[in-house]
């Protein structure tokens, strides 16, 4: 197939070399201020990510409503004295669907890891009258900071293919309740633990939507996260009767907040640049969301140098053993090319010899019958040619 062509246009990948990164401390900034993420339900989900190596995952079609989340940098001296870097807002679930209450989690940002390091509650009351039909009944949670006995680690580095790590963490939120004529401020305490598994599990190239379309392809690594929590209730020391907590809807041992997900980073923000989530199915087989961070995103777009056009030719198409790439009318100076199934996976990478007005891949009948797609990329890592080919 013959088609004129923009000179440098075409598919942008991030850089030159398609192989897996290694993300270190020195590569995750410290997040500051709101940040900005948008999911990607418009007009539908997206498909699953293909999980494995060596794989380019194009997203660039999806976007849907955009919200806003906000990191703050520690200044309460009972935390900033441990080392914590940021504290983030968010919620732990008391009654699952129902009730969570405000928290805050103290983040630590080291060279070995990131981890969550404490918690702070800030002060919060509750009537409970619409609940239990007495005026008056009501819970109260005091303000409390309180650093963790075992950190939850949030990410362990190097981060790089294969890397895994564990961890259990105990949290505790005081409280009083009361519940005429049961209880009258009487001392209650939520206590759960949370479990965390993580492993990294494939690398590739990932893009995303950026402002009107697909942005360039960044290097990321894709996480496998799996995370629960089991929780239990005290009053006054003891535990606490289970007919008064399913009155309320919760029960001893509840698992809670889980959360089953892939996240994808990348170097240059501690934010994911995409998440898939699977809330509590831990078959990690029917996504609940998908979301990207938008910030930082660089959109990809058609790039030309003087106006030039060029013409490009694959052949023989289909094809069996070999195909050739010839391209008439400038100097695109290639550097390296990559063949990827439909799936975005790559199934054959190599360089381009220096000069040559025409590319030659040897394929000795590897590949099986379908489509493939030829990237070609310049000296610089830009994509500058895409053409799909059949094997037959």
């Amino acid at each position: 197939m013959k088609k004129t062509l923009t000179l440098l246009a075409l598919l942008p990948f991030a850089s030159a070399a398609f192989g897996q990164i290694t993300i270190l401390a020195t590569d995750m900034p410290i997040p500051t201020g709101s940040y900005n993420i948008s999911d990607m339900s418009n007009p539908s989900l997206p498909p699953n990510p293909i999980i494995g190596t060596n794989i380019m995952w194009d997203y660039g079609g999806f976007n849907g409503a955009t919200y806003t989340e906000d990191y703050y940098p520690e200044t309460d001296t009972f935390f900033t004295n441990g080392g914590v870097d940021v504290n983030y807002p968010t919620g732990k679930t008391m009654v699952p669907g129902t009730f969570f209450y405000n928290l805050n989690s103290e983040i630590d940002f080291t060279t070995t890891n990131v981890r969550e390091t404490g918690i702070y509650i800030p002060y919060q009351g509750y009537d409970l009258a619409a609940a239990t039909g007495n005026p008056g009944d009501s819970m109260e949670i005091p303000e409390q900071r309180y650093f963790l006995a075992t950190p939850a680690t949030l990410i362990n580095f190097p981060l790089t293919n294969g890397n895994a790590w564990h961890s259990v963490s105990r949290y505790a939120n005081n409280f009083t309740l009361t519940l005429s004529p049961l209880f009258d401020h009487s001392p209650w305490q939520h206590v759960y633990y949370t479990h965390s598994d993580d492993t990294v599990v494939g690398w590739g190239k990932m893009r995303v939507y950026a402002i009107s379309g697909p942005s360039i392809y960044y290097d990321v690594l894709m996480e496998k996260s799996s995370q629960y929590s089991v929780d239990s209730f005290y009053a006054n020391g003891l535990p606490a009767d289970a007919t008064v907590l399913g009155s309320f809807g919760m029960t001893q041992g509840q698992h809670t907040d889980s959360q089953y997900s892939y996240n994808f980073y990348r170097k240059g923000s501690f934010n994911y640049l995409a998440e898939f989530d699977y809330f509590n199915d831990a078959s990690f087989t029917t996504l609940d969301g998908a979301y990207y961070h938008t910030d930082n995103i660089v959109p990809s777009g058609i790039k030309s140098l003087n106006g030039a056009l060029y013409s490009t030719v694959i052949f023989p198409n289909p094809a069996k053993n070999e195909i050739n790439l010839k391209v008439v009318g400038a100097d695109l100076k290639m550097a390296t090319y990559v063949i990827n199934d439909v799936t975005g996976k790559a199934v054959k990478t190599g360089n381009v010899v220096k000069g040559a007005a025409q590319l030659h891949v040897d394929l000795n009948g590897t590949l099986v019958t379908g489509v493939y797609i030829l990237n070609v990329l310049n000296e610089a890592g830009e994509g500058i040619i895409k053409e799909s080919f059949v094997i037959n």
